[in-house]
């Protein structure tokens, strides 16, 4: 016989059963979600970590190599160094001091003597505060993207400039 009871509580039933199943698979989902999110979180803290330390590290080496330099040989700061030189004296038959790419470069109070004494691309940017810059074929080449500022620094022999290069505080 047929009873509409029946019927009204089976339906009841498949009602709650797929609600119940819906709230578990959207559970599910976002358990899922937020463990990819934290996995993905987690690499790019990872990667940027290394990054970081990468950084930090050819940092560290282009200044040890720097602090290195005596001027018996062309110093070079290249990419994205980060130098500062003191209180050094160079004569070199060459190139004195070459800075490019990103490179950025101090060099306080040194007396440098080249054919080129400072030669300077790309995007490097080059301080000189004191000391002598003294170059017979330029004491100042400076090409590219550069930017040469020189403060209170004595600069004897031609300055070049090409480019797009800047070079302050000398004629």
């Amino acid at each position: 016989m047929y009873d509409p009871q029946k019927q009204i509580d089976r339906q009841v039933d498949r009602v709650k059963d797929k609600a119940v199943s819906t709230v578990v698979w959207w559970a599910i989902g976002c358990g899922a979600l937020l463990f990819v999110g934290c996995l993905i979180s987690g690499l790019v803290l990872f990667i940027g970590g290394a990054a970081t330390r990468s950084v930090v590290a050819t940092e560290g080496a282009a200044q040890a190599r720097a602090s290195a330099w005596d001027g018996t040989s062309t110093l070079s700061c290249l990419g994205a160094d980060h130098i500062e030189i003191e209180g050094v004296t160079a004569t070199l038959a060459d190139v004195g001091v070459r800075a490019s790419g990103a490179c950025q470069l101090t060099l306080r109070n040194c007396n440098i003597t080249a054919p080129t004494a400072i030669e300077a691309g790309g995007a490097a940017r080059v301080t000189i505060i004191g000391g002598t810059i003294n170059g017979s074929v330029a004491s100042i080449q400076a090409g590219g993207g550069a930017n040469v500022d020189v403060q209170g620094a004595t600069v004897n022999g031609p300055v070049a400039r090409t480019g797009g290069a800047h070079v302050n505080g000398v004629p």
